[in-house]
């Protein structure tokens, strides 16, 4: 009998990968001729094990193993993952950490700023992000962000992305709370 390994979420994708699973650690833009071309560090067990690389306008992302970690073992890892319950290609996989890498920067550089992130989601995936400065309430006091987000604020969201198939949420430092109007109440991952 094979037990299967202890599963996280990861917090701004909602994917869920065993627990030891390889991670983006840093990501660079380099300027080319045909534009700027995004290169991921690719980090599993304590090794380097490759770079993500791909254009800053999306589309494909290609792995380049460095070592013994190849394309096929990249496979046969994202079949123990889940995105919406569903299982994820290698290719998947690797867009999945990139985006968790460039959300979780993203919140860094807003808290460093005194201010939080609002993003728009759609069928599952994170379309937009902006910082915002708005009051985070402690969770202790157990208000909403998406309650205390003024009126004007969660408009001029709307105005940015108002796709009926989409959402805006607010980090609230432990969770991706739903701004009113939105139909589901909070996010934490699991069922992103």
């Amino acid at each position: 009998m094979t037990t299967r390994p202890e599963t996280v979420t990861l917090m701004h994708t909602g994917l869920l990968v065993p627990a030891d699973h390889p991670q983006v650690v840093s990501m660079s833009s380099l300027p080319t001729p045909s534009g700027a071309t995004l290169v991921a560090l690719v980090r599993f067990g304590g090794h380097d094990i490759g770079t993500i690389e791909g254009t800053d306008e999306g589309g494909d992302l290609t792995f380049r193993p460095t070592g013994s970690f190849s394309p096929a073992k990249v496979n046969e890892f994202a079949a123990q993952c889940r995105h919406h319950g569903r299982p994820v290609t290698g290719s998947q996989l690797m867009a999945l950490l990139v985006e968790e890498w460039q959300i979780s920067e993203r919140l860094l550089q807003a808290v460093a700023e005194g201010q939080t992130v609002a993003r728009f989601l759609r069928d599952g995936g994170t379309l937009l992000t902006l910082a915002i400065r708005v009051f985070i309430p402690p969770q202790e006091t157990g208000l909403s962000v998406a309650a205390v987000v003024p009126a004007a604020v969660a408009a001029a969201l709307a105005e940015v992305a108002d796709d009926p198939g989409g959402h805006w949420q607010v980090w609230t430092g432990t969770i991706w709370q739903q701004l009113p109007g939105s139909e589901a109440v909070e996010q934490d991952g699991d069922d992103l």
